[in-house]
């Protein structure tokens, strides 16, 4: 459809976890009748991460005339999708990247990189491993658990790095990193 002309536009990037695109569009716009759930949203996430695909997860619209459209990384329709029971991994992470896309069932595939060298075995199960998300990590099992790594989504590509990005001293600083600041002084437990 072209350029959406969002009053916010904001993208949310949790390290192994939640990866979401939030928008707020005015209600009277000529798009507002147009955005559903599950249609396709392209936008920039970052330098590295440019042209990644959201789907639209939720939209509200209240009495202050703002669209709030929610929306997901594509990375995300893992957690609708199983993998097949009694799945065994061996070897390096790239290896069992690989058993695990081999073995997702839903209807999409999802190319994998790993640059992990450790060399592992894990099993997944239907029973401790409800969805293709969960073999991906936050189980106990699961490829991030057993080969460690920080993954990195990109579109349809799953990226698992033994470390992502770099380490660097951070300097602090008003203005530059530091927003705003607030002083609260709460008085409702005293007596």
């Amino acid at each position: 459809l072209g350029e959406i002309d969002a009053t916010v536009a904001q993208v949310t990037r949790e390290r192994n976890g939640n990866y979401t695109l939030y928008i707020e569009y005015p209600a009277s716009g000529l798009l507002a009748k147009v955005f559903k759930n599950d249609m396709r949203i392209k936008s920039d996430a970052g330098l590295r991460t440019q042209n990644q695909t959201f789907f639209i997860s939720r939209i509200v619209k209240d009495s202050t005339g703002v669209l709030k459209i929610y929306a997901k990384h594509i990375s995300h329709l893992t957690e609708t999708m199983a993998i097949r029971n009694n799945t065994i991994a061996s070897g390096t992470a790239q290896s069992a990247l690989s058993v695990w896309s081999s073995n997702c069932l839903g209807g999409i595939h999802f190319d994998v990189w790993s640059d992990i060298q450790l060399s592992s075995r894990a099993s997944w199960n239907i029973a401790d491993f409800k969805t293709a998300r969960d073999v991906l990590g936050g189980v106990s099992g699961s490829i991030l658990d057993v080969w460690g790594g920080e993954f990195e989504f990109d579109n349809t590509t799953i990226r698992l790095h033994k470390q992502l990005g770099r380490r660097s001293p951070i300097v602090l600083e008003y203005g530059r990193n530091i927003l705003r600041a607030e002083d609260d002084r709460d008085i409702e437990s005293a007596y």
